[in-house]
């Protein structure tokens, strides 16, 4: 596996539709803020989400956002990608 595979895409303002099924973290401020998966989208430009528990992991709500909600997104082609980039982005924390 190449180090560029485990490195996150990051959306436009349109790549949601071509990410159904990817995990994302939403990121403000560059610090890490949501986590969750795409399940789906539509032509009107609406995404649906479902968003997953910092505490464990579970999912929690499903909701509808508009595509623009993900601009900036860190986008991973796996689960696991996605919970090792959250580990580091914690480990980083706790150093700081």
């Amino acid at each position: 596996m190449s180090e560029d595979s485990l490195k996150p895409t990051v959306a436009g303002r349109t790549a949601a539709r071509k990410l159904g099924g990817q995990y994302f973290h939403t990121v403000k401020d560059g610090e890490i803020r949501l986590q969750g998966k795409i399940i789906d989208s539509d032509e009107k430009g609406m995404v649906l989400v479902q968003l997953f528990s910092w505490f464990d992991g579970r999912p929690t709500d499903r909701e509808w956002w508009v595509e623009q909600d993900l601009e900036g997104a860190r986008f991973y082609d796996s689960a696991s990608h996605w919970n090792r980039a959250a580990d580091n982005e914690n480990m980083t924390r706790l150093e700081k």
